[in-house]
């Protein structure tokens, strides 16, 4: 991960830390260090403060080692794109996160710390998603997930234009092309029943796209399109988007208690972002 020698054993002191503690609160970590008693907690929390402001590990060693942690070095990988944010005090915290769905929570590999509270703009999308491909290849995406949040045709032409299969849930006032007329797709799915399932082959701007839905338990309408339109079952292959939401879950109230962190800098925040995605993985 290109950590130096003299700081490998702040970070395995400080992943273990993390294990133990379920907190990035770096005062109550230093009660969990393993190094409580040879040296003192103030120089155990400088040691873990200057991990956080000063961390060299890039997010493409991380990625390529997450990879290869998790064996998946010779298979494709479905992706899951989505946002998490939370405030501390009156600083909004924003990361776009890119994930590798697995074992039923999402693994993160990339992310981008957001200038602001709102939704991610489709050129934040493709830088994200452009440090995967250059460092991975587009062949090694089988799908793109994604909820309401990333539509538009600019990034619709860009999966597009990469070969990347995608399936996105789209809103219900969004319009279809059918047989030559524009329908919102709330409407074309109006009829549709709990448990059941219709598709049609559709237009959006010029591009042709499966679309597909269903009516939830909730008899909320789920509307799914896809560059890919043979595919029988995308709902199947979308259930999978859930693991991104099992993920943040992990990562704040069920795991790590990310949202403890004072930290507001948006590098000091992506430091301690690679560190608990280390020691999450």
């Amino acid at each position: 991960l290109g950590v130096h020698k003299n700081n490998c054993k702040t970070v395995v002191d400080f992943t273990l830390a993390l294990h133990k503690s379920r907190t990035v609160n770096l005062s109550q970590m230093c009660n969990y260090s393993t190094r409580v008693g040879e040296i003192s907690s103030r120089s155990i929390y400088k040691n873990y403060q200057r991990l956080v402001h000063n961390s060299k590990i890039s997010q493409n060693d991380l990625a390529r080692c997450l990879i290869q942690l998790l064996d998946l070095e010779n298979c494709k990988l479905t992706l899951a794109l989505d946002r998490t944010n939370w405030k501390f005090g009156k600083e909004d915290i924003n990361l776009l996160v890119l994930s590798v769905c697995l074992l039923g929570s999402a693994m993160p590999l990339y992310w981008l710390e957001l200038d602001s509270r709102g939704n991610s703009n489709t050129a934040e999308r493709k830088e994200l998603l452009d440090k995967f491909i250059t460092e991975f290849g587009a062949n090694k995406i089988e799908y793109l997930l994604a909820d309401r949040e990333f539509i538009g045709n600019d990034w619709f032409e860009y999966l597009n234009s990469n070969e990347i299969n995608f399936i996105v849930r789209i809103k219900s006032n969004m319009l279809l092309e059918l047989k030559g007329d524009n329908i919102a797709a709330g409407k074309l799915f109006n009829k549709i029943t709990q448990g059941g399932m219709i598709s049609y082959s559709v237009k959006i701007d010029e591009d042709f796209l499966l679309a597909q839905a269903t009516r939830s338990t909730e008899n909320e309408l789920v509307i799914l399109v896809s560059n890919n339109l043979i595919e029988p079952n995308l709902l199947v292959i979308y259930a999978k988007r859930w693991q991104i939401e099992c993920l943040f879950a992990n990562l704040k109230t069920k795991g790590f208690n990310f949202e403890d962190t004072h930290f507001t800098a948006k590098h000091r925040i992506g430091n301690l972002t690679k560190l608990i995605v280390l020691a999450f993985v």
